[in-house]
């Protein structure tokens, strides 16, 4: 019989569970154990990946650690090295960021089917109570999930419901060694801050077990809201030149929970960003866009134009944007073709505006046209691509994520 931890993570991968499987292993205790559990799993071929962000002098030495002991244990191992921080910025936002861009590139690369990190119930727990701090919705309550996907990637926490404790007990049982991020007891990171509270909330009865509890509940509420969501806008809503157009009406209609939910996955969707935004003001944007008016949040505008509700790019939000004439724009839009030498992509603006005319015979709003990706060329905006269909220049919308799980929109 294998022992509870070992079936607990062979379970949690799935039946059938990943043949190629990268593990993502920072040399911490939890990401260690995790590496040491699914090495002897029959059918399983294992890569693993250590990213160093290069923030501390140890982590050099840390990523070497990983490296010998994957060599020990026969397995092939790659060390990845972040170097884009610039001082700006959250710093913990920013590396966590780098890390799924980078084991992502790594794994496409590798034909890994997906990548198991080292995630534990101890982390959905402080998790959950970052969010409530955060004064977060269903959404933010759910937590981590067990798979998500990440740049085409997918990525499973097969620790999710073991506690971080058990894990260091396996090691020590093992005589396996780890390294101590020293960060991990800095109260200036907010879950750190969480983490240390957790002891006082489990001896009020608030622990690691109840507050993950809580986040698989509310995953389960978010998919009941996404089933009705979907189910009262099928084929309402519309797709123009990366925008949304929905019938006044059918927002109208739905209960402030569902209005809420619609609009953050649909701000999501016209900036590609990729958080949702905070509650208060989702609220306030929602109450004006059932009002009729025009307001904007999230890099994004929602206007009233006849009958219907408008999302759109907020042309300020995209002044700054530039890129070459065949590129990715806004990390939405990707151009191709032929174009003068030196020309450039930027968004349209209301400069622009006045050098194409004829872009009111698409009978879009105007401040929606001015964030249109345009090519320009010594200051003159030549072509819209979005809007004309031209042998020089040609876009398209990448793909950003969904709204509805069940439209796919």
């Amino acid at each position: 019989m294998r022992p509870p931890l070992r079936e607990a993570v062979a379970r949690a991968l799935g039946d059938p569970a990943p043949r190629v499987l990268g593990v993502a292993v920072s040399g911490g205790g939890d990401s260690v154990a995790l590496l040491s559990l699914l090495r002897d799993m029959p059918d399983l071929c294992l890569h693993v990946a250590t990213v160093d962000h290069g923030l501390r002098a140890q982590s050099r030495q840390e990523a070497a650690a990983v490296a010998k002991l994957c060599a020990d244990w026969d397995l092939p191992h790659t060390t990845l090295r972040w170097t884009g921080w610039d001082g700006a910025g959250n710093l913990q936002d920013a590396a966590r960021r780098a890390r799924y861009a980078l084991l992502a590139e790594w794994a496409q690369g590798r034909g890994i089917e997906a990548v198991a990190l080292g995630h534990t119930q101890d982390d959905q727990a402080e998790t959950v109570l970052m969010q409530l701090a955060r004064h977060a919705g269903a959404d933010g309550l759910s937590g981590m999930g067990r798979e998500t996907d990440k740049h085409g990637v997918r990525f499973l926490r097969p620790c999710l419901e073991l506690r971080r404790a058990d894990l260091r007990r396996h090691l020590g049982e093992h005589g396996i060694g780890w390294a101590e991020d020293p960060s991990n007891d800095n109260p200036e990171f907010a879950r750190i801050r969480m983490r240390q509270a957790l002891p006082a909330l489990a001896d009020a009865g608030l622990d690691a077990a109840a507050l993950a509890g809580l986040a698989t509940r509310m995953q389960g509420v978010c998919a009941a809201l996404d089933y009705t969501l979907a189910d009262a806008l099928e084929g309402r809503v519309e797709t123009l030149a990366g925008a949304l157009c929905i019938p006044t009406v059918a927002v109208a209609a739905l209960p402030d929970a569902l209005a809420h939910r619609f609009w953050r996955r649909a701000i999501r969707w016209v900036s590609g960003g990729a958080y949702g935004v905070r509650q208060a003001p989702l609220e306030r944007f929602a109450a004006t866009a059932r009002a009729g008016g025009k307001t904007t949040l999230g890099g994004c505008v929602v206007e009233s134009v006849a009958q219907n509700l408008w999302l759109y790019r907020e042309a300020a939000a995209v002044t700054d944007h530039r890129a070459e004439a065949t590129g990715v724009w806004d990390g939405c839009w990707h151009l191709d073709g032929t174009a003068p030498a030196g020309s450039y992509i930027a968004a349209m603006g209301f400069n622009g505006l006045k050098k194409i005319h004829n872009y009111r015979d698409f009978g879009l709003p105007r401040d929606m046209c001015a964030g249109l990706p345009a090519l320009w060329h010594e200051g003159e905006a030549l072509h819209v691509p979005v809007l004309y269909a031209a042998s020089q220049s040609t876009a398209r919308l990448i793909r950003r994520p969904g709204i509805f799980k069940l439209t796919g929109l």
